[in-house]
């Protein structure tokens, strides 16, 4: 469907929830996880848990498996990137 501004309505009236958390396993090392689901019948969600690596408090790595749920299908690829405080 089109609407008159000529954007798709695909989105619907849902909520997208958001779920995190950050778990300090020693000085430099913490376990991190962060998930979104889209509630709308026929939505998905998008979880990643994961280890992040830190040298200082400005700077960390973090690696993990990403996962996208749709309709019962899971595809997991692995996930990395680089925080930096500004």
């Amino acid at each position: 469907m089109i609407s008159s501004g000529g954007y798709s309505d695909i989105s619907g009236n849902a909520p997208l929830l958001s779920i995190g958390c950050l778990f300090k396993i020693t000085n430099k090392i913490s376990f991190v996880g962060d998930s979104f689901f889209y509630t709308k019948e026929g939505g998905f969600a998008i979880i990643v848990p994961g280890i992040r690596v830190s040298k200082n408090p400005s700077r960390a790595f973090q690696m993990g498996i990403a996962a996208i749920s749709n309709k019962g299908n899971m595809i997991p690829f692995p996930m990395f990137s680089w925080l930096i405080s500004l």
